[in-house]
């Protein structure tokens, strides 16, 4: 055997070196590069793969380079770093890009186990948190060989690269220095400027940090070609970046490592563990911090009791990486045996990795019924008297509608808002008054409230007949109004959920209720049980009933979603079908040719649809068909128009300039917002008129509520519901209007958790359901978490009980706003967020234009003590317990365990947010 030779000694030693990741390489500056580059950009290809499907293909390509530009960053500052001198500052700057490089390999390693193991990116806002939980200590050990894997791979692969990647990307800056240099040099003297050619001798290079050659000047011509390719590619870039959506997903697509994690380091981030799939630890209920001496209540009839600490609530713990803590199911004891096998056991999957929580009202430490009290004095009169009848239930749906404009009034902040953009306010008052006075008279009407302006005098003598619907809603009859009124959710579809199925949402991104159990029954379901009960009752009893009730109380109900939008956004058509729809009118309806209104005679207003005037035909066929048919109707009907970008149709022409026209730019967005809410009013007006026109105007309950506000007199300026816990986002209309129904102006902080008891009560209580229903109703009613609004409505209890309201502020999994019926204050509690936390009082500062923030708990807790008082401090410290606590009380209910933020979850789960689209080149 030949020895073998010296040359072959440093070529053998480096390869030890590399596989043993020797200190000694970690030093060179080369290998350095290798490495910091291989592994950043590794861990970039898997973050755009993991969000592949957050965008269109086409808009991927376009802002492409924008995605990459951090990563061009990376490469000139990383170069600059790891530049090779025999300077003071050499030995520094070797450890810190050693450093560099090790924590950038390691942090991509880790992105690519965390990927492998759950599908999603890991969020490093609470990277700490994950390192601290026992779970998640399981679950990185479980991703070890492949973190192991990982980072021997870079090292290898950064080995193989040095010094040829270093070398390659220092002749492309040379080059390019140099074509800038030869262009100045020949514009400033007519000159060539040329240089020596090296010997090729001294071209080689090693891992050893050994500067190459310099490059010889290019020509004049290739110079100027370099320029403008790299001038063009850098403008492009930077337009790119201008025009490029703020909105997610775009900048959190150009993440890059180590970019991110040093964000991470620098920002205020709260409440981390938040970001993670499951708590770090169980959660228990704050009763001792809540409650002070609480009486349980015993199941007493249908009650089904309030016993939230008893056995029956807390079984056996489980282990905590199992995350169930089940509450035990509804039984026959506490009157919910139909419920539970009506509705709970279809619908439980088997097959799920974790069992979901049972929603079981008499453990619900929050619930306060009020299903006890007495019906409000002026109802209980009526349904003695007239009991008026209910055969149809419509449930309209206001997009972006705030309670101010509903009606519009003249004494309101927003009003001297509208009148300060002018510059002479005494001189504009009068034609602004005049404007402002028709901007919502549908709503004064359906409301009972005056907008306090003075209606023109064209308009005095315009009385409708007595056979109108206008004349039988007065100050004598007309529903109930509530005042007070907060949506529990500042994103649509969490709404929708509330109102129809007197659920609370899941505090995550988008609607990701789609991916789990709606833990009670929503309104169509309820009625396809009547219709399966009706099925299943004999002949002879239906004959033996009383003969003085309607003819309709056994006629089958029909459920219908109608709306002029799209139901391809955010997965709404997927969200429909579990609340229980089957039949829709939809955005698709109006653009079938086989549809009987086809084509649609308006243009599109907006991003999602059509003007609502678009489904009027298709309404009228619905009413007319269910009364021909003897059916009971169910309607639901979502509105549009509203929603930004506040665009009305092309053809109405009743378009007014509330704010003062500015000199410059393009219409206040405001201003477009007010005709949209006068031309909703409009629409509002002419569905009424369709109840009256089929004849069913007398036999319906009308219920109007808002999803959410919107904001326009924040503060900060703000106009949109995005990550903004302003209180103008929340505060919602909430109608029960009915021809029949005494004028009732309520005030109540409510929810629209409390419409489904609600309409449910006033089917029972004015006898509009088949004794069968009215039975199955009485007892499903109790498993409701809201309130019905036509009874006493009871704000808190003795012992410390209060009525808790917790609201999702779009998009879902940054911010929480806490409240309570009980008190006038709000704490806007950051989640999966690096905000601040927020407190108000809306007695003091009913618009929210002096808000408390800190960005600790404690130092909060301490400022309101001392401007509000130590109740107000106590309130605080309780209601971010609570929201803390009702944040994974919801994880279990819905049985969802994924990241809060669409950005930290797989690309099958980060979709939320968008249109579906039929092409991949659609954008």
């Amino acid at each position: 055997m030949e020895p073998m030779s010296s040359t072959s000694l440093p070529s053998a030693k480096r390869t030890i070196e590399a596989v043993l990741g020797s200190p000694t390489l970690l030093l060179k500056a080369k290998f350095q590069f290798s490495l910091l580059i291989i592994s950043s950009f590794s861990s970039k290809i898997l973050h755009l793969y993991t969000h592949r499907s957050s965008l269109p293909v086409l808009l991927s390509l376009l802002y492409l380079p924008t995605f990459l530009l951090p990563d061009l960053i990376l490469i000139l500052c990383s170069k600059l770093l790891l530049q090779q001198d025999r300077g003071s500052l050499c030995a520094p700057r070797k450890l810190l890009g050693a450093l560099l490089a090790i924590i950038t390999a390691t942090a991509s390693a880790s992105q690519i186990s965390f990927y492998v193991e759950t599908g999603g990116e890991i969020q490093w806002l609470a990277a700490g948190s994950l390192a601290s939980d026992p779970g998640g200590i399981h679950m990185l050990m479980t991703g070890l060989p492949v973190f192991t894997i990982s980072l021997l791979a870079f090292f290898g692969a950064a080995w193989l690269a040095t010094p040829g990647f270093y070398d390659t990307t220092d002749i492309l800056f040379a080059g390019i220095f140099n074509a800038f240099k030869q262009l100045r040099v020949f514009v400033f003297t007519g000159r060539r400027s040329y240089m020596r050619i090296p010997d090729e001798s001294n071209l080689e290079s090693s891992l050893d940090d050994e500067e190459p050659p310099e490059k010889p000047m290019p020509s004049i011509r290739r110079a100027l070609a370099i320029s403008v390719a790299v001038i063009s590619v850098v403008v492009t870039c930077m337009t790119l970046q201008i025009v490029r959506p703020t909105t997610p997903p775009y900048a959190h697509m150009s993440g890059s490592l180590p970019f991110t994690m040093l964000e991470s380091l620098f920002s205020n981030s709260r409440n981390t563990e938040f970001c993670l799939p499951h708590p770090r630890r169980h959660v228990e209920f704050p009763f001792s911090e809540v409650f002070g001496n609480v009486t349980v209540e015993p199941a007493q009839g249908l009650f089904p009791g309030w016993m939230p600490q008893s056995e029956t609530c807390h079984p056996r713990r489980h282990h905590p990486h199992e995350h169930e803590g089940l509450s035990a199911p509804p039984s026959a004891e506490d009157g919910s045996e139909e419920y539970h096998e009506a509705w709970i056991e279809p619908r439980r999957d088997l097959h799920r990795k974790h069992r979901p929580k049972i929603y079981n009202p008499s453990c619900d430490p929050l619930r306060i019924t009020n299903l006890d009290k007495e019906i409000l004095e002026p109802l209980e009169a009526v349904f003695s008297a007239q009991r008026p009848l209910i055969k149809h239930v419509v449930l309209l749906t206001l997009e972006s509608t705030r309670k101010d404009m509903f009606p519009f009034r003249k004494e309101s902040l927003i009003y001297d808002k509208i009148l300060s953009t002018y510059e002479d306010a005494n001189a504009a008052q009068h034609e602004l008054n005049k404007k402002l006075s028709q901007l919502t008279p549908i709503t004064e009407i359906l409301t009972g409230e005056s907008s306090g302006f003075d209606y023109p005098e064209e308009n005095k003598d315009e009385q409708p007949s007595q056979a109108h619907w206008k004349s039988k809603l007065n100050d004598s009859y007309g529903g109930i109004n509530v005042h007070g009124a907060i949506t529990g959710s500042a994103f649509t579809f969490k709404s929708l959920l509330g109102s129809h199925c007197g659920v609370e949402p899941l505090p995550v991104d988008f609607t990701e209720e789609i991916k789990g159990r709606i833990y009670q029954p929503c309104v169509p379901q309820i009625l396809e049980l009547f219709n399966e009960q009706q099925k299943n009752t004999s002949s002879e009893k239906t004959s033996n009933e009383s003969r003085d009730q309607p003819d309709f109380l056994s006629s089958p109900w029909e459920s219908v979603l109608v709306q002029s939008i799209t139901d391809q956004f955010d997965s709404q058509d997927i969200l429909d079908k579990h609340m229980g729809f089957k039949d829709t009118v939809m955005k698709s309806t109006l653009l079938n040719p086989s549809s009987k209104y086809y084509p649609p005679k308006e243009e599109e207003s907006n991003y999602f649809g059509f003007p609502e005037t678009e489904v009027l035909p298709y309404l009228r066929d619905i009413f007319t068909k269910a009364e021909q048919d003897n059916r009971r109707l169910f309607l639901s009907h979502v509105t549009s128009t509203t929603h930004h970008p506040y665009n009305t149709p092309k053809n109405w022409t009743e378009h007014e300039d509330y704010l003062a026209k500015g000199r410059w730019g393009s219409e206040d967005s405001f201003n477009r917002y007010l005709n949209t809410i006068k031309y909703q009013d409009e629409w509002i007006g002419t569905i009424f008129d369709l109840l009256e026109e089929v004849g069913i105007f007398d036999q319906t309950l009308v219920v109007i509520v808002g999803d959410h506000g919107m904001a326009f007199d924040t503060p900060d300026g703000s106009s949109s519901t995005y990550e903004n816990g302003h209180i103008s986002n929340f505060h919602v209309p909430l109608l029960f209007l009915h021809p029949h129904l005494p004028r009732v102006q309520l005030t109540a902080k409510t929810t629209p958790l409390s419409i489904v008891p609600t309409v449910l009560d006033l089917l029972i209580q004015t006898h509009s359901l088949n004794p069968t229903a009215a039975e199955t109703t009485s007892r499903l009613i109790h498993q409701y978490q809201g309130q019905s609004l036509i009874r006493t409505f009871v704000p808190s209890k003795n012992g410390g009980r209060q009525l808790w309201y917790f609201g999702i502020i779009n998009p879902g999994g940054s911010l929480l706003a806490v409240s309570s019926a009980a008190a006038p204050w709000r704490l806007v509690l950051p989640l999966c967020s690096s905000s601040a936390l927020r407190f108000t009082d809306l007695d003091s500062d009913p618009s929210e234009e002096h808000p408390l923030t800190e960005w600790t708990l404690d130092k909060l807790i301490k400022r309101v003590r001392t401007s509000h008082g130590d109740a107000a401090a106590a309130w605080v410290e309780q209601a971010e317990q609570l929201g803390r606590w009702w944040f994974w009380e919801q994880r279990g209910r819905w049985n969802y365990h994924k990241a809060a933020r669409s950005t930290d979850r797989s690309a099958d789960d980060s979709q939320g947010g968008q249109i579906k689209k039929k092409h991949w080149w659609e954008t």
